[in-house]
């Protein structure tokens, strides 16, 4: 009997969560007759056992995906669709249900007209959810494949447009964070054979794989493809130093023909995966109206001639050597009504590159001839404009043809960094100068060249486009097309079922890599749980109570710095992270700052002073903006207006907590053993002469350690292309020191590319130089003296190819 009770009651639980469930469904579908029979579901409902992909519910405004439910569907479902695209006749549009498709393949293959394609498209745009080793082949013409989502999972070619494919369009569809997770797997994510096909409206973000997130492959005929109104973000930096370009139109092989492709009104932004974030391949194409943001590479002409680079925008980015507007290279190329600004120091807006002696050489370097550089604008740029770069005699074959062509009707407006405003590297280079007009800074040329007008105070206003322009009618020089260059973002292209997931803040589709979240990593360290918080002079990264966070997600250049002897903070993480709130006030040039103790501070820049409540409080330095991010010195932050306790380490250690006891617990020899890793610059051993004296523009310091093999290693957080070291030894002019340069990718495996001695002659700095090679880390290794065992170094300086300091 009491099983048979114990019957009852689940009888009766069912029969009641049944009527539950069916009167809320009457209720629902009373209330929105548009819904089919099924079970819907709202956003934020609650929904723990089984659904089909039936029983989600989309409205024109809000999509519940099947993602969120866990509905999961496979090639069965599949193959129903791929039989309906094999018969389709034009004008037919194929609908595929929402839900999850894992490791399925779509084949889009059909043949429309222009008056009727043939669609193949998603229940609702991004409600068909592709994951696991999924692809899509698009083939046939006047095929439309709409609203697709690719995610978390993995496939060599993702989305392919067919030898055969002609006049087919991919629009609507999202590829995110779809990687292997061996990073160098070569995955690519879209890819376009055929001729007039286009690519509009998409999402790809978060590569961290080698390979392209688009690439055109080519024959030898035209293709007119067209990629327009896309977004391309967060492609992951350090992946590969080639073969990780964000887009490539054709290869080397077939560069010497057109392909009349036009790329127009798409925005790149942090798309970092090697130097050429646009590589150019071939002929003839078109490339327009784009925007860059923050990339650490450059729209690059690299093969091919007679194309056009017109009316983009290039904007802001992080700490790089490497050209992030356009570098050109072939004949016939134009350059023409760009807008450049604030680029990183060090890094060029447009360089003009030597050729080789043979021409077309499929992995050399053409010489630039007939180029013309006309009505740019370039806007608080380190360097604006480089003409001769990347000479080399010694490659094979020689790179010396200059370039050839014409710059006239440029502007070029900068006070930032110490780069010349308009560099002529080889005065062999046979260039026209017209109309050219700058202002600002040095410009760096004597005597000054027929052609170039300097002007002093040009007073540059932010105008309706978003675009910085002369406020000065006389100006003839810069962009003249300011009805199409605008500065563009995701919301600009993206669909609206991307929009909508934008502001729903979904991390998916938020301008902060998936690579950066969650920003929390939790770590073993010997504070444990304990209320401190770590950080390093020049690294981007700092622990907080046992947990790894990014000073700044979206960059590496937000650091703890030096100057003049005296370490610096970025001010709004560390107030942030002890709950106080920062403004700035633009009028009074100053930062505002609110703690949750009730402290108000005031500090103006260039000021010695701190405001607290009324009280001013003296610092020893003044505050500074640099890269348009404030700094104060770090006791006047940490102790005067945080109201912390602080310890600084003289290798560059800075601890942070509430409590002075818990700021003794950590001796030396403990935060030495815990931060190996953390650290710039660091080594095996020391004999109290740190490693970071190596670094720290004093050669009245230095780094000693006795014994065969003792090293220190210097990390350069990306990998760069060097070539030579300045090393000071200590006590150089009186014996010989004995070492190894050595250089790493991964700071495990190691690779000799210097191996020698000092002169014994020289006090200061000597050149050591090698071949260049491409590495993340450097390694001195020591072999003792030639007078004793000690390894006694006082400076180094580390250079890529160009001679430029990277250390």
């Amino acid at each position: 009997m009491k099983g048979f009770n114990v019957f009852k009651k689940i009888i009766c639980a069912t029969v009641l969560v049944i009527t539950i469930l069916s009167l809320n469904l009457f209720n629902i579908m009373q209330s929105n007759p548009r819904l089919k029979p099924g079970l819907h579901v709202m956003a934020g409902d609650k929904v723990k056992f089984p659904l089909t992909a039936a029983d989600v519910l989309v409205k024109s405004d809000l999509i519940v995906f099947a993602a969120d439910l866990n509905i999961p569907l496979g090639p069965s479902n599949i193959s129903i669709i791929n039989a309906k695209m094999s018969s389709a006749k034009p004008g037919d549009v194929i609908t595929i249900e929402n839900g999850i498709y894992s490791n399925v393949m779509i084949n889009a293959e059909a043949y429309g007209t222009e008056k009727a394609p043939i669609t193949l498209k998603a229940e609702s745009p991004g409600g068909v959810i592709l994951t696991g080793n999924s692809t899509i082949s698009i083939n046939g013409s006047y095929v439309v494949t709409d609203g697709f989502w690719f995610t978390e999972g993995w496939s060599a070619r993702a989305i392919t447009f067919e030898k055969n494919s002609s006049n087919c369009r991919l629009t609507n569809t999202a590829i995110i964070d779809w990687n292997h997770s061996v990073p160098q797997t070569d995955t690519r994510w879209i890819t376009i054979k055929g001729h007039n096909n286009r690519v509009d409206h998409c999402i790809l973000r978060d590569k961290r794989n080698h390979g392209m997130m688009l690439e055109v492959i080519r024959d030898a005929s035209a293709q007119y493809h067209l990629i327009d109104n896309n977004y391309f973000g967060f492609y992951a930096d350090g992946i590969a130093s080639n073969g990780a370009e964000t887009i490539r139109i054709g290869t080397s092989g077939e560069s010497l023909s057109g392909s009349y492709t036009v790329l127009e009104y798409n925005v790149f932004e942090s798309c970092n995966g090697e130097a050429e974030v646009v590589s150019n391949k071939s002929c003839h194409n078109i490339y327009r109206y784009n925007t860059f943001i923050d990339c650490k590479g450059a729209l690059t002409l690299r093969h091919g001639f007679g194309c056009v680079v017109e009316g983009n925008v290039f904007i802001g980015g992080s700490k790089t050597n490497r050209c992030t507007g356009v570098r050109v290279i072939g004949r016939d190329h134009v350059v023409k009504n760009n807008y450049f600004y604030d680029l990183p120091n060090g890094s060029p807006a447009i360089q003009l590159e030597h050729g080789h002696i043979v021409p077309h050489v499929l992995t050399g370097y053409d010489q630039v001839e007939r180029v013309i550089v006309d009505n740019n604008t370039f806007f608080q740029c380190d360097k604006n404009l480089s003409i001769g770069t990347g000479k080399n005699i010694n490659s094979d074959p020689p790179r010396i043809m200059p370039p050839k062509g014409s710059v006239s009707n440029n502007l070029m407006v900068s006070n930032k960094g110490t780069g010349a405003l308009f560099s002529i590297e080889n005065p062999e280079a046979e260039i026209k100068l017209c109309h050219n007009v700058l202002g600002g800074k040095e410009v760096g040329l004597e005597p000054l060249p027929t052609g170039i007008a300097v002007k002093d105070n040009i007073n540059m206003i932010l105008a309706s486009n978003g675009l910085y322009m002369p406020d000065d009618d006389m100006i003839v020089a810069g962009i003249t097309d300011d009805v199409n260059i605008k500065k563009r973002t995701i919301l600009d292209v993206a669909p609206q079922w991307v929009i909508n997931r934008i502001q729903l803040n979904d991390p998916k589709f938020t301008d902060i890599p998936l690579a950066a979240l969650p920003m929390a990593e939790s770590v073993s360290t010997p504070w444990g749980s304990d209320d401190v918080t770590v950080l390093a002079v020049g690294n981007p990264d700092a622990y907080n109570k046992n947990i790894k966070i990014k000073i700044d997600p979206v960059s590496e250049n937000a650091v703890p710095i030096i100057v003049d002897g005296k370490t610096f903070m970025p001010v709004r993480f560390i107030s942030e992270l002890y709950d106080s709130k920062v403004n700035w006030d633009n009028a009074s040039n100053a930062v505002k700052i609110e703690t949750s103790e009730g402290r108000a501070a005031k500090i103006v820049i260039g000021s010695k002073e701190i405001d607290i409540n009324g009280t001013k409080i003296a610092m020893d330095v003044a505050a500074q903006l640099i890269e348009e991010r404030t700094y104060l010195p770090l006791r006047a932050i940490v102790e005067n207006v945080l109201g912390k306790k602080v310890k600084w380490d003289k290798r560059g250690i800075i601890l942070i907590s509430n409590s002075q006891e818990v700021i003794d617990r950590f001796d030396d020899s403990a935060l030495m053993k815990a931060t190996a890793n953390f650290m710039r610059v660091i080594s095996d051993s020391d004999d109290g002469n740190v490693a970071t004296n190596l670094v720290d523009n004093d050669l009245g310091t230095r780094w000693s350690a006795a014994g065969e093999g003792c090293w220190a290693r210097f990390d350069l957080y990306e990998p760069t292309l060097v070539s030579a070291m300045d090393i000071a030894t200590y006590s150089g002019d009186k014996r010989k020191a004995i070492f190894d340069i050595q250089v790493s990718d991964d700071g495990i495996n190691w690779d000799t590319v210097f191996s020698g001695q000092s002169s014994g002659t020289a006090a200061g700095f000597e050149r050591y130089a090698f071949e260049p090679v491409l590495a993340r880390y450097v390694r001195l290794y020591g072999y003792g003296n030639s007078s004793n065992e000690w390894n006694s170094f006082s400076e180094i300086k580390i250079y890529d190819t160009n001679n430029n300091p990277v250390w």
